[in-house]
């Protein structure tokens, strides 16, 4: 009940017990004019005052218990917006963090691929360097994303395994690519994974509000981090849960449509490639 129908209330009270003050003045003013009237009567009339006080009293107290229940109401909807605010700021802090993380990645070329790539264009979909360009072995920041997956592609098109289904991705990844990644990727990967799971639990955030900061979160990762996620998320030994939350958070769906999005999208479905609802 909203505080305006509180104040109503004691606004009905107090009227009705002017009302019946006015009525006992009145009353008692004919009884003092007429003497003859018996004592008996006048205190008869008196006693009608106590079903009255009784309903003031009653009102008093729903009027209370109101006012309480208003104020409960109100500490509640504060907590709530307390925890929206530390759960904001936390997730900002939380993506500045993964920016950071972002600038220390370190990745190194595998041996094959450094061969193959510095010998010849590849005819995989992967565009080798210019011939200005100072190919090197290890890359690091951002960069590395890019590196991680041009190395992935060279693998499983390089194999005679058709990789496509959720396990074998995940199997080549281990293979190939986990072992030179996870020093510096790990990090960045489980933070990732901490931001999506902690929206997930949330018990206060409404689902439209979870959505709106995954999308957030969607905005501040470029495609080829986007990929990268993905492609680690197929190593469940690693990464538990996170391909569920990429499924159910839609944060796939804008992923550019190359060889290895083909693959991913055969490997998680549709489902998470389409808009949520």
């Amino acid at each position: 009940m909203k505080v305006r129908w509180v104040i109503l209330l004691f606004i009905v009270a107090l009227f009705l017990w002017g009302l019946w003050a006015d009525y006992s003045v009145t009353i008692s003013q004919f009884f003092l004019e007429r003497k003859s009237v018996a004592v008996q009567e006048a205190g008869s009339w008196g006693d009608t005052f106590g079903a009255f006080t009784a309903l003031i009293s009653t009102l008093g107290t729903v009027i209370v218990i109101v006012t309480l229940n208003v104020q409960r109401r109100a500490i509640r909807d504060q907590a709530l917006d307390l925890h929206r605010q530390r759960f904001e700021s936390h997730f900002f802090e939380l993506l500045k963090l993964a920016r950071e993380l972002k600038a220390e990645l370190s990745y190194e070329y595998s041996d094959a691929f450094f061969r193959q790539r510095r010998a010849q264009d590849f005819t995989t979909g992967i565009v080798a360097p210019s011939s200005s360009a100072k190919l090197v072995k290890v890359v690091k920041g951002g960069d590395a994303f890019q590196a991680t997956i041009d190395d992935y592609r060279f693998h499983i098109t390089q194999s005679e395994k058709y990789f496509r289904s959720f396990k074998s991705l995940g199997e080549s990844y281990l293979k190939h690519i986990h072992p030179r990644a996870e020093p510096t990727f790990s990090p960045y990967f489980r933070l990732i994974y901490t931001i999506l799971d902690r929206l997930r639990s949330d018990k206060v955030l409404t689902a439209s509000e979870k959505h709106q900061y995954a999308r957030l979160l969607r905005s501040q990762l470029t495609s080829t981090e986007l990929t990268m996620i993905a492609v680690n998320a197929t190593a469940t030994s690693l990464s538990k849960d996170m391909h569920k939350l990429l499924v159910d958070f839609r944060m796939l769906k804008y992923l550019p449509q190359t060889s290895l999005y083909k693959r991913l999208r055969h490997a998680y479905g549709e489902e998470a490639f389409q808009p949520r609802d």
